[in-house]
């Protein structure tokens, strides 16, 4: 449809590089393609906030959280090898996963494999209005999503989520993700597929108090 619409006369408005590629590829006529920054919904600010509430389920301190579907676009695989990097230098440091997918079975034979079973909470689906404690109960929330062959990350809307409630998210570029994350402002932006740089970026959240406030304010800000 939108193809046979830009023939005629009107300009497409493509909101992402994906969306370009996808145009162009089904022979958009490239001259009639504009990008412009698109909006997404929001975030109540009375419900995603730094105040209220902290998750009793969450461990205490040095927490990493992660919010979505246990599947591999969403580099749960590679979290998982960071994480182990982690605790090289953070030996008490704890994964939090919530939601549900394909790998949880994984992640779970993970912890065990790698005796760090005791370390790995996977506390299944929480609905979205319940999140807020969670996030606040987490020195840092990842999102490392990767680029697959059919599809890459949109908006994320859990980056939102974390930063609303002041709790930095170290996260990658796939998709929109850059469109709606700042790195150095909002978290860190790190490569896809690499845990070695998840790791590191990591750590120093954990290990910064200083970066990890400052963080904290401008991201939410």
């Amino acid at each position: 449809f939108l193809v046979l619409y830009a023939r005629k006369s009107a300009v497409i408005f493509a909101g992402n590089e994906g969306a370009v590629e996808n145009l162009v590829a089904v022979a958009a006529p490239a001259k009639r393609i504009r990008r412009e920054l698109y909006a997404t919904w929001g975030v109540d600010l009375r419900l995603f906030n730094p105040n209220g509430l902290r998750a009793h389920a969450m461990p205490r301190q040095n927490v990493i959280l992660f919010v979505g579907r246990l599947d591999e676009q969403k580099g749960i695989r590679q979290l998982l090898q960071a994480f182990v990097l982690v605790l090289g230098s953070v030996p008490n440091a704890k994964l939090v996963f919530i939601g549900a997918g394909p790998l949880a079975d994984e992640v779970a034979e993970f912890a065990r494999a790698h005796c760090i079973a005791d370390k790995v909470r996977l506390l299944g689906p929480i609905p979205n209005c319940d999140l807020p404690p969670y996030f606040r109960a987490a020195d840092v929330t990842t999102a490392p999503s990767v680029t697959m062959a059919w599809s890459a990350e949109q908006v994320c809307m859990v980056n939102i989520q974390s930063i609303a409630c002041g709790t930095p998210v170290v996260t990658t570029a796939s998709g929109s993700i850059p469109e709606f994350m700042e790195n150095g402002v909002s978290g860190f932006i790190v490569p896809e597929r690499d845990p070695t740089a998840l790791a590191a970026a990591v750590t120093k959240l954990l290990t910064d108090d200083i970066v990890r406030r400052n963080l904290s304010t401008s991201c939410r800000r």
